[in-house]
């Protein structure tokens, strides 16, 4: 006489011991990918605003040949246009002007994100009388004078709000206006972040490649 198993002992489920197992093999993929799935995440991220910076250097390189090779300035007084809206007419896109991995790029005065500012050393205030915008002439080498970086902060300025503009006397100091001090993101993208460079190319750089040379001069913000 055969046996013949009851239709309950035939759809017998799991038992607590192995769903444990799976829910703990499934914490442990679960923790291996998602960093993963982040840094590829924000791999995009940095992609895009490198494209961001690509599209902003041209548009620089297209105003200096506009305007007698000539960098537009940091900002301008009355009107008062700072160094972005400047370039709109070449970009006309103003969601360039923002990074994605970017949480406070608002800008009050122009209602329009912003991540980036610009090299005071190239791109001087527009407020001296009279105004003396570089040119391009004047650089010694283009492809190592940055243009473009990003901005780790969106506060305000006193005077002319927002302008966001870097000295590369300092090299890591940026000013948002005539007495108020902002940082640099020096790591938003990986352990880095985009530089956008006179000659119109764009490069990711770790924090240890802006530091000092022997000479005592910031790489790359000098002109």
């Amino acid at each position: 006489m055969s046996w013949t198993p009851s239709r309950t002992a035939a759809r017998r489920g799991f038992t607590l011991i192995e769903l444990l197992v799976v829910i703990a093999i499934i914490a442990i993929l679960a923790a291996i990918l998602f960093p993963v799935f982040a840094k590829a995440r924000e791999k995009a991220r940095q992609s895009s605003c490198m494209s961001n910076q690509k599209q902003m250097g041209l548009a620089t390189m297209q105003y200096a040949q506009d305007y007698d090779e000539k960098y537009n300035f940091a900002y301008t007084i009355t009107p008062t246009v700072i160094w972005f809206a400047l370039q709109y007419p070449y970009t006309k896109n103003r969601q360039i002007n923002f990074c994605p991995s970017d949480r406070d790029a608002w800008n009050p005065v122009t209602a329009w994100p912003v991540s980036y500012i610009c090299n005071y050393n190239l791109f001087p205030a527009g407020d001296a009388v009279p105004p003396t915008p570089i040119a391009m002439a004047q650089l010694t080498v283009p492809a190592e004078t940055i243009a473009l970086a990003e901005n780790a902060d969106g506060s305000t300025g006193n005077l002319v709000p927002d302008c966001q503009y870097a000295y590369g006397t300092t090299g890591a100091a940026v000013s948002t206006g005539y007495n108020l001090w902002a940082r640099l993101s020096l790591e938003r993208h990986n352990g880095g972040s985009n530089y956008s460079f006179a000659d119109g190319h764009v490069k990711w750089m770790n924090p240890n490649e802006t530091k000092l040379r022997p000479s005592t001069r910031w790489i790359h913000w000098d002109r």
